[in-house]
């Protein structure tokens, strides 16, 4: 009776002794997507900010354009994530005939979704700032993200560049 009591005190108190790295594992992902969470938002603001530097908009205008960019940005988050996640699953190269085509599956009714997102939003925008001001808008933000892409493509290679030495 001693044996399986003592044997019982030591599992419970193992088990106590691990809450708390179940605990940090568990706030280590909660931190994780609060950090992605807050690199997007820093990234819309970085986009928002370089749009209003181009001066395209009013102050008046930029302040009723602005809220609904962002709106804009988190609405098409989601479909944005399936299309990268399905893609990335395709290029691994690891699925079956039958996963390979349901991703692609996916991937055409997230691709879809997102162009309901920006036929609505440019809607909104047109509506906002009109057909003219939308347009130099959508053209400036494609050139930003060029940009970026740019700029995270000559990290990469100097990052590459830098673990080669």
């Amino acid at each position: 009776m001693k044996a399986i009591l003592k044997t019982a005190l030591i599992v419970v108190f193992g088990l106590v002794a691990a809450l708390p790295a179940f605990a940090a594992d568990g706030q280590k992902d909660q931190n994780q997507e609060q950090t992605r969470e807050q690199r997007r938002k820093e990234r819309a603001m970085a986009e928002l900010k370089y749009l209003d530097s181009l001066q395209i908009l009013t102050p008046e205008e930029y302040k009723k354009f602005a809220p609904v960019y962002l709106q804009y940005k988190v609405e098409r988050q989601e479909s944005r994530h399936i299309i990268r996640q399905n893609r990335r699953m395709i290029e691994a190269d690891t699925l079956s005939e039958a996963e390979t085509e349901e991703a692609l599956k996916r991937i055409y009714e997230a691709e879809a979704e997102s162009n309901r997102i920006d036929a609505k939003f440019n809607a909104k925008f047109i509506e906002l700032i009109g057909a003219t001001k939308t347009s130099q808008i959508l053209e400036a933000r494609d050139r930003y993200k060029k940009r970026m892409l740019v700029r995270i493509q000559q990290k990469k290679a100097a990052e590459k560049q830098k673990k080669s030495k």
